[in-house]
């Protein structure tokens, strides 16, 4: 297994036609390196090409030698021409908060890169914002930002980056769906939801819901293990558990104004153990966003924080490149 200051390759885990392809790959120096391909029981090593240090945690610590030796070069070079490197802004997902980001965001950090995230208003304590209250939200944090920005989504943060950024937004340079919610223009989450039947399966059929007197609904603590944190321990799992919030329903309901998704570069984070469905407007597939695969389940930033905070920083060094 990967150890906690090591960072992942991302080889083999962005998927094309079922072929696994490395996104470092026109970093490959001739050096001496494997790439990791990361599957559903864990790591495994596999020679793929001569891989540039970029791919190890040497380059994200900046420790690595050769050409490419530092991913934080890219940002050095950035800030020095350009001012300010670009950021990551990070929209958590429904009856989760801020803490589900607190270990991808500590990671990227600890690269040397900058993370921002944030309370939606339409979870928590009443009275409760809606879902376009949360874009204006996310559309404040944007308007302060000096550099370009990934906008990451995810689960309902999907829907609401996807408005937050339509425009599109001057300072968001790359969408990130991390098992996200992707409507289009009019369309609502609910409108991308699959019909269910009574006798579904309950672990693959979605949350169990409990309707509180304020208005608000909450996730019963069995359902949010069985559908969101079965990936992870079982301590793992209960902390989060005890972070979960109320959320207002209405979120689901009401359709987004835009869609960013349509004028801005976009990466869909597919979670091959997810038991909820994806809630994907045909549209977004048509147009071929770039698709990665993790092995986790719904909530990869609490279950794998170091894999998503990986593909972030790549982000990040796309758009400073």
């Amino acid at each position: 297994m990967i150890s906690s200051g090591e960072a992942p390759c991302l080889a083999g885990i962005s998927r094309v036609g079922g072929v696994g392809l490395c996104l470092c790959e026109d970093e490959w120096d001739g050096g001496a390196e494997h790439c990791r391909r990361r599957t559903r029981k864990g790591i495994r090593l596999r020679t793929r090409r001569p891989a540039a240090p970029s791919c190890g945690a040497d380059a994200l610590a900046g420790t690595g030698t050769g050409p490419g030796q530092s991913r934080l070069d890219v940002l050095r070079r950035y800030r020095l021409k350009m001012g300010d490197p670009p950021q990551v802004v990070l929209v958590h997902g429904g009856f989760l908060g801020a803490w589900s980001w607190t270990d991808v965001a500590a990671f990227l950090e600890g690269w040397g890169f900058t993370a921002v995230s944030l309370e939606l208003g339409s979870m928590g304590a009443p009275p409760l914002g809606n879902l376009h209250s949360d874009a204006g939200c996310v559309r404040a944090i944007l308007d302060r930002l000096t550099a370009p920005a990934v906008l990451c989504g995810h689960s309902y943060g999907g829907a609401v980056i996807t408005e937050a950024a339509a425009g599109p937004h001057p300072m968001v340079g790359q969408l990130v769906y991390l098992a996200g919610a992707v409507p289009d223009a009019g369309q609502s989450i609910a409108d991308l939801a699959p019909s269910t039947s009574p006798d579904s399966n309950p672990e693959m059929s979605g949350e169990q819901i409990i309707a509180r007197p304020d208005g608000s609904i909450v996730l019963s603590p069995a359902a949010a293990v069985a559908s969101l944190f079965h990936d992870c321990t079982p301590a793992r799992a209960q902390a989060a558990v005890n972070q979960l919030r109320p959320m207002n329903p209405i979120v689901s309901t009401q359709a987004v104004t835009g869609a960013a998704w349509r004028d801005l570069p976009a990466t869909f984070v597919r979670c091959t153990a997810d038991r909820l469905p994806e809630l994907i407007c045909h549209e977004f597939l048509h147009r071929s966003p770039g698709v990665v695969e993790f092995p986790t389940g719904h909530c990869p930033n609490w279950s794998q924080p170091q894999l998503v905070a990986a593909l972030l920083g790549a982000q990040v060094e796309q758009l400073a490149a």
